[in-house]
């Protein structure tokens, strides 16, 4: 009788259920990312008016968030190659909330331009969401699950660009007020929940040896009632 291999498929079960749960985190880590981003977009023209400059300096304030996130795609995942997928989206994170803070409590022009480079300086989610999932799944799984990034961008960017323009009937930093709760939120949750790849696979190979010990000893054991029958 060939032994029983329901502890290695239990252990394969359990790993692949945590490796969904955890998909889910980073899956909301993009879409409070990018939301957090379309939110202000819509209020961003009018913010030039308000602080007394001229409506063609409305540019800057796009313009300098997309050269500061040309950056993060350079610096971020480099640092999540050297510190973990998991420390580059919540350092991402941190960033982005310090900006948001930052653009909600500008006093000035200038100061909504640093803070928005601040925030897309650590805007590189995306591409670190993309090595998570390659780091994490095999190549026949990958592709429906590199599509889920894609997705979540694009539906993040119309839920906030929604969002975003409704708040605003609340005043013009209300957008960046809700972006920056929305960002602290996300920040917790990605630390309590979300799981560097190198720590699932190490508890996969873990469970793997567990369950597999497990069903040698169960054979040892059969193997011995056997012998004192005969």
């Amino acid at each position: 009788m060939r032994p029983s291999s329901s502890g290695g498929d239990l252990s394969r079960m359990t790993f692949r259920s945590e490796k969904q749960v955890s998909l889910v985190f980073v899956y909301l880590t993009v879409f409070v990312d990018i939301m957090g981003e379309s939110l202000v977009l819509p209020i961003l023209g009018q913010f030039a008016v308000y602080f007394g400059q001229p409506v063609a300096l409305a540019g800057l304030l796009f313009s300098s968030t997309a050269l500061a996130m040309t950056c993060s795609n350079l610096w971020l995942p480099v640092f999540a190659d050297r510190h973990g997928r998991r420390a580059a989206f919540l350092v991402s994170l941190v960033g982005s909330t310090v900006g948001y803070a930052g653009q909600a409590c500008a006093r000035t022009f200038a100061e909504m331009l640093f803070f928005r480079g601040i925030q897309g300086l650590f805007g590189g989610v995306p591409p670190v969401a993309l090595a998570w999932v390659t780091d994490v799944f095999p190549p026949n799984e990958r592709p429906r699950y590199l599509a889920g990034v894609q997705a979540t961008i694009a539906s993040a960017f119309v839920a906030g660009a929604v969002l975003g323009g409704t708040l605003s009937s609340f005043g013009l930093r209300a957008p960046m007020c809700f972006a920056c709760v929305v960002s602290l939120l996300g920040l917790a949750t990605a630390h309590h929940y979300l799981k560097d790849p190198a720590d699932l696979v190490f508890e996969d190979e873990q469970r793997f040896l567990d369950g597999k010990a497990r069903e040698d000893e169960r054979a040892r054991t059969r193997s011995d009632d056997a012998a004192d029958a005969a």
